[in-house]
């Protein structure tokens, strides 16, 4: 076991922790023994207390959390935030940044948590925590306290720490209230109170509602992951800082003393953290879903972003918008908006943006810089390429006129910025509301409007409304694929001044899948631009059905597939076939438990063109996965494109619309017996009872029943075999020899049936 001891210096951490490996007879260095001293009365929130009691609750389950990596013998620390305790055996929010880092070099190996006894003393490091759940897009994190310092479990039922109930922070309105607690480095040792009213909000491409809440209380670093909370004492807001722990990169600190004594003080010497003050906090709702995450010891398996680099990041073909529609795209593209417009949206394209680099929009009105409404340095969340990433402006009582000049920048470098002007009255033509569509009603309407459309289709037509337009103006179109140019026209414009138009970009052969985008300008100036996706292909759909599992075998397949599954379940497994996928789309997977969101993991499609795609869900702990009804939806290109229900447990599936008659279901593979691999387009038939191999005559009418395999070798058959009954069977690949067995009784086999059919290649 190791043993944890702790240097101090009145009462300050200096080298952090030493781990010295013992065993029992060991002789121990001599040290002062530290005992746990205990918390101030009160473990958590109660009704009925007053200003000050509520200030002293959050005070005590306000901690201190510290990164440590080893150094020879040593844990040392290398930085340090905030957070907050979450329930009486020690589950803490915090941001993502101040427990770890994306890059592997600079994560810590430990996790100290440091208590406040008294608001005028240090805290106590107590406890050693670890993560158990995280989102690095949104940068939160939650931990559970785990062991002492001296490495031994606590039992962690017995803690009865103090801590704050969960608000509501959708139901925050300007002017609100705040309260701030944490751990600033220029705050001194003790823990800092601040407090400051609701001063804003600001959206987020990727983040459903309220991205940030903006106030004006004073917030320094080392606050990172603290305590954002109403009058009432229940938390609201997480402050997030502006960067990731990892020294040369930690953005609440500077080179200050010459700790490395080589006799200069520059980047070779340890950071210290100084602040840099932030007003920006994470809305708790956003972390609701991972707190649940977290309670139920849920994990859902989530990419880990490659370490931040520069490299050749670049924004471009930055545009304006006085709107965004729901698939991220913008309602239109204006050079100027009129006096009382109340939003103004700015939409880019980017290439080289890996993982953690941080990134910030800064806007100005008239050369003022607007802190309120800019966007803070964060880790970049939108993968390496794409388009159409945008922040936004927003004011209920109206913009005010002037200029609006838009900074963007990644890793403190400007790459792009533009200008827009607000004031007067509306001019000029406007083209919105670009939508895309397979087909074409009668009418002229579209028939299935989206922006994931299906592999196999030759034309796509674009619709879109209009409005100051005149005769004789001069308008093109640009149809683009994976950003290059595939076709252009211009024309005279002859529809009216205003109404609603299509056009359509046609192919011979099916449009192959990947990115389109289409781009209207009239009389030189870009009025509209929107893409679509292709994905799948003629015959297969992008994102086939869903098959629930409770397990998976050697050979990649799943084990005793399903829709409803006993109590007690370890793990629920998922799988499903797709085709026409392309490396670089955005594919997102939502777990639902009994309605409410479990978890939203926004990914980057990696894994090919074709091929089955394998995930599961689990409990850290070990424990069962509880009962109930468990939904997953499935997105492409932001657009939903499956959804999938199983039950553990007293969970209630949704009823089946042509229940099957009582018998054995059959499911199963058919596998190459030399590679095990699945055979794909293998046939498992069923003969009607009386008919054998040998005596089939090769009709249809003379089969029971009979499924063909996917790409897996994976089979189900339709129809369930009647007990008491005999059949026969057969399995037939091409290339394969045939298997088959006769008279096969069915009597109390479970169902559904699970077997495996193995054949040998056709010599």
């Amino acid at each position: 076991m190791k043993r944890y001891q702790l240097l101090l210096v009145g009462g300050i951490v200096l080298a952090a922790l030493a781990c010295v490996p013992i065993t029992d007879g060991d002789d121990l260095p001599t040290v002062t023994p530290i005992e746990p001293t205990p918390t101030l009365e009160g473990p958590g929130p109660e009704e009925g207390l007053d200003d000050r009691q509520i200030r002293q609750n959050l005070v005590r389950a306000t901690v201190q959390i510290v990164a440590l990596v080893e150094e020879g013998s040593r844990l040392q620390p290398v930085w340090h935030g905030s957070g907050t305790i979450l329930t009486s055996d020690g589950l803490i929010l915090t941001n993502a940044h101040v427990v770890t880092d994306p890059d592997p070099a600079y994560r810590p190996d430990a996790l100290g948590v440091a208590i406040t006894v008294r608001s005028d003393e240090t805290p106590e490091l107590m406890y050693m925590a670890e993560i158990i759940a995280i989102d690095t897009d949104l940068d939160l994190a939650v931990v559970q306290i785990v062991s002492d310092l001296d490495g031994r479990p606590i039992d962690v039922a017995e803690l009865d720490l103090s801590y704050v109930l969960v608000g509501d922070s959708d139901g925050l309105e300007l002017g609100d209230e705040l309260q701030i607690l944490g751990y600033p480095g220029i705050g001194g040792e003790t823990i800092t109170f601040t407090e400051g009213v609701v001063s804003g909000f600001t959206r987020e491409r990727g983040v459903e509602g309220r991205a940030y809440v903006k106030t004006d209380a004073t917030i320094a670093g080392g606050n990172s992951g603290g305590l954002a909370a109403t009058t009432d004492g229940r938390i609201v807001g997480v402050p997030t800082q502006v960067g990731y722990g990892g020294a040369e990169r930690f953005a609440d600190c500077r080179y200050l003393a010459d700790t490395n004594s080589d006799g200069v003080i520059d980047d070779l010497d340890n950071c210290i953290p100084v602040g840099g003050f932030i007003n920006a906090l994470r809305p708790v709702n956003l972390a609701k879903p991972l707190i649940e995450q977290a309670k139920l010891g849920l994990e859902v398996p989530t990419p880990v972003a490659p370490p931040a680099s520069a490299g050749e990041a670049s924004f471009y073909n930055l545009l304006f918008s006085p709107d965004v529609t729901a698939n991220d795209q913008p309602t239109q593209i204006v050079t100027r908006l009129p006096s009382g417009a109340t939003s103004l949206y700015a939409f880019w394209d980017y290439e080289g943006m890996g993982g953690g680099l941080l990134w910030e929009a800064r806007w100005y009105c008239e050369n003022e810089y607007l802190e309120e409404a800019s966007h803070p340095p964060s880790p970049w969340q939108g993968g390496e390429n794409g388009v159409n990433w945008w922040v936004s402006i927003y004011s209920p009582s109206g913009l005010e006129d002037g200029t609006y000049l838009l900074e963007l920048y990644a890793e403190d470098e400007v790459l792009a910025e533009g200008s827009i002007e607000v004031g007067g009255g509306a001019e000029g033509p406007a083209i919105t509301n670009l939508i895309f569509s397979e087909g074409l009603t009668a009418a002229g309407e579209p028939t299935n409007p989206a922006f994931l459309l299906p592999s196999g289709i030759t034309e796509v037509y674009a619709f879109f409304d209009y409005d100051g337009m005149e005769d004789g103006l001069n308008w093109g179109r640009s149809w683009y694929y994976e950003g290059e140019q595939v076709f252009s026209a211009e024309d005279v414009w002859s529809e009216g001044p205003s109404g609603s138009t299509w056009r359509s970009i046609y192919s011979e052969a099916p449009l192959e899948p990947g990115l389109y985008r289409l781009e209207i300008s009239v009389e030189g100036t870009l009025l509209a631009s929107a893409g679509f996706t292709i994905a799948g292909t003629q015959t297969d759909e992008a994102i086939g059905p869903v098959t629930f599992a409770s397990g998976q075998n050697a050979q990649g397949n799943p084990i005793n597939a399903g829709t409803a599954f006993p109590s007690g379940l370890l793990e629920l497994h998922i799988f499903f076939d797709f085709a026409g996928m392309r490396n670089g789309l955005s594919f997102d997977e939502k777990w639902l438990l009994d309605g409410e969101e479990l978890a939203t993991f926004e990914m980057t499609w990696m894994d090919g063109e074709s091929g089955t795609f394998h995930d599961s869900i689990y409990r850290s702990s070990g424990s069962p996965l509880p009962d109930g009804t468990y939904t997953l939806e499935l997105y492409v290109s932001g657009e939903l494109v499956r959804i999938a229900t199983a039950t553990i447990g007293t969970g209630s599936a949704p009823p089946s619309p042509t229940p099957l008659p009582s018998g054995v279901e059959v499911q199963g593979y058919i596998v190459d017996a030399d590679t095990g691999e699945g055979i794909s387009g293998a046939f498992y038939i069923v003969f009607i009872s009386g008919v054998t191999w040998d005596s089939w005559d090769g009709g249809e009418e003379q089969i029971y029943a009979a499924a063909e395999t996917d790409s897996r070798g994976y089979f189900e058959l339709p129809l369930p075999l009647k007990r008491g009954q005999s059949y026969s069977t057969a399995a037939l690949a091409a290339g394969y020899r045939p298997v088959w067995a006769n008279s096969i009784p069915v009597g109390n086999e479970p169902s559904p049936l699970e077997v495996e059919i193995t054949m040998q290649k056709d010599q």
